[in-house]
């Protein structure tokens, strides 16, 4: 097997992001949510985690490229929660 090192400058735009994600399967989607858990565990101190997901939720509401379809894949996962 033959091995190469490349190196890509790609631009992770949420539109790359989001291609990405899509691409994966739902163990795939759900895993990359407890990355980003863990990565906001390491904000640090003064920094709410909880603040910032309450800001895309209104983002979601409030901004002007946001859209229905967006708001309904968070209330599908919101769906999926039960004990």
């Amino acid at each position: 097997m033959i091995r190469r090192k490349v190196l890509a400058d790609l631009e992770l735009s949420p539109q790359f992001i989001a291609d990405v994600f899509a691409e994966m399967d739902s163990s795939g989607q759900a895993l990359f949510f407890v990355e980003v858990a863990k990565i906001a565990a390491t904000w640090g101190e003064g920094f709410s985690g909880d603040y910032q997901w309450l800001s895309i939720g209104e983002s979601l509401v409030r901004d002007a490229t946001s859209t229905e379809a967006a708001r309904d894949i968070i209330r599908g996962i919101l769906l999926g929660f039960h004990d």
